[in-house]
């Protein structure tokens, strides 16, 4: 059933290619199914020839620090992330990676600092809880890392009980 889907959406890009090879969404697509086929050669160059005309789009810059993470450019990966949350500031994903890129790097703090806002939310973001524990514990703090740790396990047990199951 997925080999289907993939044919039919590789037929649908081929049409699209077709029909506007040079348009936005064609070229972002296809960065997308070249950074997903391991090509980071092509996504870094698609996805910066889009950056040139659309500097401050949260998906492409997502994408590009996507593809940049891949290839190792942690300073790169950190600056598309850090325009991404700061562009979409309630969305997660940028925080997550950024977040994740910080933990890397041995920036906990700024780890954390970043995934606050998620955190803290209510009701709390269960992977930005995880995500700060792990900052946590990687920093030393294994007393509040435990607690975020007990914290997101009831957040998932609370996302799980609420889930029916057959």
């Amino acid at each position: 059933r997925q080999a289907e889907s993939m044919a039919l959406q590789r037929e649908q890009f081929a049409l699209m290619q077709k029909a506007a090879p040079k348009h936005s969404l064609t070229v972002f697509l296809d960065a997308l199914l070249a950074e997903q086929k391991g090509d980071l050669k092509r996504a870094r160059e698609l996805t910066q020839l889009l950056l040139r005309a659309t500097p401050e789009n949260p998906q492409l810059l997502m994408l590009a620090g996507q593809v940049e993470l891949k290839l190792d450019g942690i300073a790169q990966a950190r600056e598309l992330f850090g325009k991404a949350a700061q562009l979409a500031p309630k969305a997660a994903a940028p925080r997550y990676q950024l977040a994740q890129v910080h933990m890397r790097s041995g920036q906990f703090d700024k780890a954390i600092s970043v995934l606050k806002p998620l955190a803290d939310a209510s009701p709390p973001d269960a992977k930005a809880v995880t995500l700060t524990a792990q900052a946590q514990l990687m920093s030393g703090d294994s007393k509040s890392a435990d607690a975020n740790f007990a914290k997101a396990a009831k957040l998932v047990r609370s996302e799980v009980g609420s889930i029916d199951i057959l």
